[in-house]
């Protein structure tokens, strides 16, 4: 599997991992976040929301402020990562070990980002009067950056045309 493709997978699957788990303050409900959709239970009923939805309350003004910011950032993180998956899948050819690096390093930087989202949220310490969140994702897109850019998950070259790796024992 070529290099690109790694990249397209391991950014691929942060969109299926749930990101962020939360709860709304005073009771009101809670939820659970992925990258570009998220589902709400409420006393009001149980809905979907995308990230288009979300940019869509900001720029009608239906949410400003903390929350405002907050939503900014997560649809920010979101479109920098799928323009990174997009990227690679696009490319599907060896990459230079710096563009490797560099999409590596811009999904550490989109962990940050949603951490910094829930913290506009919730406060640094993550609870307060807006409720509370856990991002759980957080950590593993730090893992995945990690991985894309050390190439981590890099096949030996030998493996790849077939040579055999078996240890020869000497008898005596």
């Amino acid at each position: 599997m070529q290099t690109t493709t790694k990249i397209a997978v391991l950014s691929g699957f942060i969109f299926l991992i749930p990101l962020n788990i939360y709860s709304i303050g005073g009771g009101l409900g809670s939820g659970i976040q992925w990258a570009l959709v998220k589902y709400q239970c409420t006393t009001f009923g149980n809905t979907f929301f995308s990230v288009i939805q979300d940019i869509e309350y900001v720029l009608t003004g239906i949410i400003h402020g903390r929350s405002a910011l907050s939503l900014v950032l997560w649809s920010a993180g979101s479109g920098i990562l799928l323009g990174i998956t997009i990227l690679a899948a696009l490319f599907m050819i060896e990459v230079k070990q710096e563009i490797r690096r560099l999409f590596g390093i811009i999904t550490i930087l989109v962990g940050f980002l949603y951490l910094l989202s829930c913290m506009f949220q919730y406060g640094p310490t993550l609870s307060g009067p807006a409720g509370f969140c856990i991002p759980i994702g957080v950590p593993l897109i730090w893992a995945i950056g990690l991985c894309i850019y050390s190439d981590f998950l890099r096949i030996n070259k030998n493996k790849e045309i077939g040579e055999n790796d078996d240890i020869l024992i000497k008898e005596n």
